[in-house]
């Protein structure tokens, strides 16, 4: 059963892979344009945006070249719990 907030509506499990599904908005790609230039159907890129799928590398590398997502973002998209050491 997915998690609910006060009005009902279904809570992200995953809200760094958010920032995805507002780039695609932003970007005013659909989901099926958007697997289509990821090589998928648009079942397991929705199965991936919403966290019951693993994106695997090359996969991350091109979502952020699509999506014209900096480099500098792509562990906290996708590594939520891994943070950057500072220099």
């Amino acid at each position: 059963m997915q998690d609910k907030n006060e009005r009902g509506f279904p809570v992200s499990k995953n809200p760094p892979l958010d920032k995805l599904k507002g780039r695609l908005k932003e970007k005013r790609l659909t989901y099926r344009d958007f697997a289509g230039q990821m090589g998928m159907s648009p079942s397991t890129l929705t199965e991936k945006l919403n966290g019951r799928a693993a994106f695997d590398s090359v996969e991350m590398l091109d979502a952020i070249d699509i999506l014209e997502i900096p480099e500098s973002e792509m562990l906290g998209i996708f590594f939520p719990s891994i943070t950057p050491k500072e220099a």
